[in-house]
């Protein structure tokens, strides 16, 4: 067995890009970010893909477990079965190589993981077969779907619920972060883009909005600030035309990752002007904006329109043109979702 300690999520798509015949993942969940990698990876590869991961339970409530991106795996041809309490992680290549590690790895920020490979034979790659994809207990995802309808439900009717939830686990990696922070308010960058930035945070200051704000260095991210030692936004800039009042922007699949995993609270688009940006709570972004049905080759594009009675986005995909009125985050700092349907 060889194990990889740096740059594992490209060793892990390195491996996956030389699948010839059949893959087996073995996982207790995959998230929607980590499904979307695989398809792209093995796209046009004439395969059969199998995945064993554990029923659904608290994990799929939350998100962790992408039960729609499950269904989508499923339709492009995956044969999927489900183990209720799977502990186990790894993945099985052409009935030959066996890898050992979290596939989480593909979309990870910080590389905190590792991977164990090896050539296996065929008795050790029975009893892998004996022990889960035959296994008696196996039960089939068919068994499942319209699980993820129910989920969807419960999700709207108790937002608060899961903003509440949100805000524990702000707090939480507040305090373990705490010991770590002794930096200044203001950033390091001095580029045309880090200025508009930081006038905008300046400004937020000089009129009690916020107390302190710094710059989060968070591997390749960029345009993080930590605000008040609490909440983490990331900020995006636009193009357009400041008389018609209408801004694009695009959301990479980068972006996705940093949402959907929590790392950030809120997101702020700048409009052209010092003083002007709208905010979007995080968990707005990730339901309302970041559905797969508006992704484009480079991601996803939105136009935003301000006037004196409207603010809306329009999604921009080639399959869907649709507005989101916005004008409940016209003013201030948004970290929360409120209450307005969209």
């Amino acid at each position: 067995m060889k194990i990889v300690t740096e740059n594992v999520k490209q060793q892990i798509k390195k491996e996956l890009k030389n699948v010839e015949t059949s893959l087996l993942i073995i996982s207790p969940y995959l998230q929607g970010e980590v499904i979307d990698q695989l398809l792209s990876i093995i796209s046009g590869k004439d395969i059969e893909l199998k995945l064993v991961i554990s029923t659904p339970g608290l994990d799929a409530i939350t998100g962790v477990m992408d039960m729609q991106a499950l269904i989508q795996l499923e339709e492009s041809g995956a044969i999927i079965k489900m183990m209720e309490n799977l502990e186990t992680s790894l993945f099985l290549i052409d009935d030959r190589y066996l890898y050992v590690g979290v596939l989480d790895e593909l979309v990870e920020q910080n590389n905190k993981g590792c991977l164990f490979f090896g050539e296996v034979d065929k008795g050790e790659i029975e009893k892998i077969n004996q022990k889960y994809w035959d296994n008696e207990e196996m039960e089939d995802f068919k068994n499942y779907k319209g699980v993820e309808k129910g989920i969807e439900q419960l999700k709207e009717n108790n937002e608060l619920l899961f903003d509440q939830l949100a805000d524990l686990e702000d707090k939480i990696k507040s305090l373990s972060n705490t010991s770590k922070e002794n930096k200044s308010d203001s950033s390091s960058a001095s580029d045309n883009t880090k200025s508009e930035q930081k006038f905008i945070f300046d400004d937020l200051k000089t009129k009690g909005i916020i107390e302190t704000y710094e710059y989060v260095p968070l591997d390749k991210y960029e345009d993080l600030y930590k605000i008040d030692h609490k909440h983490i936004v990331k900020v995006l800039s636009s193009e357009g035309d400041k008389e018609s009042k209408s801004f694009q922007f695009q959301l990479t699949e980068d972006d996705a990752g940093l949402f959907k995993q929590r790392e950030v609270q809120s997101v702020i688009i700048l409009l052209g002007e010092k003083n002007e940006f709208i905010s979007l709570p995080s968990m707005f972004v990730t339901k309302h904006m970041l559905k797969r049905t508006y992704k484009g080759e480079g991601g996803w594009e939105f136009e935003l329109t301000r006037t004196e009675k409207e603010l809306f986005l329009t999604v921009n995909a080639k399959r869907v043109k649709k507005e989101i009125d916005i004008k409940q985050y016209k003013e201030g700092l948004n970290f929360r979702m409120k209450g307005k349907k969209v």
